[in-house]
C-alpha cells in the first residue's frame, strides 16, 4: 500500500505547527522554507541557499541563521 504523500503529510510527520510559529513551511515543491520576516515576508527554500552556498565554494554541514526572525518576533 502506498502511502500519500503531500505537504499536510510533511507537516504532521515533522511537528511543524508545533515548532516552527509560521517561520518555516512545506512550499508546493515539498522543500522546507524558511520566513525570517513571518507569514508576510519572502521564502527561503533551504534547498536553494544550500545549493548557493555550495556553489560558492562552501562545503556541508553548514550553520544558516536567520537574524530577521528574532528581530520579527521583538516587534
Amino acid at each position: 500500500m502506498t502511502e500519500r504523500w503531500d505537504r499536510d503529510a510533511a507537516r504532521h510527520t515533522y511537528a511543524m505547527p508545533y515548532w516552527s510559529d509560521g517561520y518555516f513551511d512545506i512550499d508546493d515543491q515539498g522543500r522546507v522554507t524558511a520566513r525570517p520576516q513571518g507569514d508576510d515576508g519572502p521564502a527561503l527554500a533551504l534547498a536553494e541557499a544550500v545549493a548557493a552556498a555550495r556553489g560558492a565554494g562552501l562545503r556541508l554541514p553548514l550553520l544558516l541563521r536567520f537574524p530577521d526572525i528574532l528581530h520579527h518576533r521583538r516587534r
